[in-house]
């Protein structure tokens, strides 16, 4: 093994680039070819082990020992996946694509921290207007569409004196309801189904009925049928769990305003001829329910059906989300009024990451050392993937034989029942040990550093 230990602080700093503004973002522990374990990384790491909880102490050795069992490997065997291009290859590339996305839009990525204040103020109106729903539970039924334009119409017929259940039955996409005439099994009270419902909900009298309300599943009609009253603590003990709620509900306004907002800053639009052909595919019930891009005229499957500021949703990507869609959504889509606001529910999360990027989110240092860890882990998988594939045999001869050698542990069950959960515990114990050969193999030839004065440092740290 090639090994540099560090002595002089000269060059420790000369090696990594270090300044007398020096974090521990920057500062390595251990080095592997140009991968590497930041001081902040192992010191935090430690200070949540059992070691340091039990009040152990913690000298060099001890230190590179916990480095070596926890850290080493992996690193090993990033720097061989990286030094072997994996980084450049699929699946590694459409991976931590995938996961750009997902971690700038996710609920508490940088996108969310940048539209939502850190600190949200609530008026003490609010509390006690939240205090006061809590004293009771509602028992209500609803009917839940997909779009806007129809929710109206159902709402201007209840308004006429339509019959609720009557149209909860014949419209509702909700199937665990609508053959009750939308009733709900159970009832309701402050915190349990989401924000939306429950506001509109808790502003009715009995008898009452809503104007439609959106939710992440659609548009909700709310009729309120009954309430009982139950008996709850005073507000002053319990102050600070209605603040929480109240600033929650207002987290969820904002966010929904924010969302509102893209459709028009991003210049979103839908290519209205692209989808009147589809819809009329679609309204053949012998190509709806088998929908697949292959079924489609080559002239429509690369087209956009909509298109924004820097980017297309194209009908691929419509396909993939009609595919995940429940059956009852499926029949309403040929619906102009629902085809559009099926697109603009599954396009959100490409505006948001637009926006992110429009807004240069993708430079911050929250989100760049976030993304650097998740690329970490992907090529870390990848590469065990690439080894297991390499020298384990799995197939269902062994998975059986590993079986037979230890009944005890699975108590005479059914092999067919627990083949694939023996083949995965196989891959975990023996891609263990194979780790551990290879990465001794690589070590050989790769450059590793122990950086001793930083070890020193978080010695030292430990003590204090």
């Amino acid at each position: 093994m090639k090994m540099k230990f560090l002595i002089s602080t000269l060059v420790l700093m000369l090696i990594i680039g270090c300044t007398s503004d020096k974090t521990t973002e920057s500062v390595y522990v251990l080095r592997v070819n140009d991968e590497i374990l930041s001081k902040k990384v192992l010191l935090g790491r430690l200070k949540q082990s059992r070691q340091y909880k039990n009040h152990e102490n913690f000298d060099r050795r001890k230190v590179r020992e916990f480095i070596d069992a926890l850290y080493l490997d992996n690193l090993i065997l990033v720097a061989d996946a990286r030094r072997k291009g994996y980084d450049k290859q699929e699946p590694y590339v459409s991976r931590v694509r995938a996961g750009k996305k997902r971690l700038l839009t996710g609920t508490n990525g940088v996108l969310f921290k940048s539209v939502v204040p850190e600190e949200i103020r609530v008026t003490d109106e609010q509390i006690k207007k939240l205090y006061k729903q809590s004293k009771f539970e509602l028992k209500v039924a609803h009917i839940l569409v997909y779009n806007e334009a129809l929710a109206d119409s159902l709402y201007l017929l209840l308004q006429n004196g339509a019959d609720f259940a009557a149209l909860a039955g014949q419209y509702s996409i909700d199937a665990a309801t609508r053959e009750n005439g939308g009733e709900l099994q159970e009832t309701i009270f402050l915190g349990k189904v989401g924000d939306p419902f429950e506001q509109a909900a808790f502003e009715l009298k009995r008898g009452e009925i809503s104007p439609p309300v959106r939710s992440n599943r659609g548009y909700h009609i709310i009729r309120l049928l009954d309430f009982k009253r139950h008996e709850t603590k005073p507000l002053v003990e319990n102050r600070d769990l209605f603040i929480r709620l109240a600033k929650r509900i207002e987290k969820g306004k904002i966010i929904s305003n924010y969302i509102n907002t893209l459709f028009t800053d991003l210049h979103f639009t839908i290519d209205e001829n692209q989808c009147l052909a589809l819809r009329k595919i679609l309204n053949s019930p012998d190509v709806s329910p088998v929908l697949s891009l292959e079924s489609l005229p080559e002239s429509l499957r690369n087209e956009p059906l909509a298109e924004y500021d820097g980017g297309q949703w194209p009908v691929s990507f419509f396909v993939q989300f009609y595919k995940k869609a429940a059956p009852e959504l499926r029949k309403g889509l040929p619906l102009e009024a629902n085809f559009h606001e099926f697109i603009k529910r599954n396009i959100v999360r490409e505006l948001m990451y637009r926006d992110a990027l429009k807004k240069g989110l993708d430079r911050s240092p929250e989100f760049l050392k976030t993304y650097k860890y998740h690329c970490d882990q992907e090529l870390l998988r990848i590469a065990k993937d690439k080894l297991a594939e390499q020298y384990l045999d799995l197939s269902d001869k062994n998975v059986r034989r590993f079986y037979e050698d230890n009944r005890n542990l699975y108590k005479k069950g059914d092999f067919n029942l627990l083949k694939e959960h023996i083949r995965n515990q196989m891959r975990r114990q023996l891609l263990a040990k194979l780790i551990k050969e290879k990465s001794r193999e690589l070590s050989k030839t790769l450059t590793i550093e122990y950086n001793e004065p930083v070890i020193d440092e978080i010695v030292q740290a430990l003590k204090m």
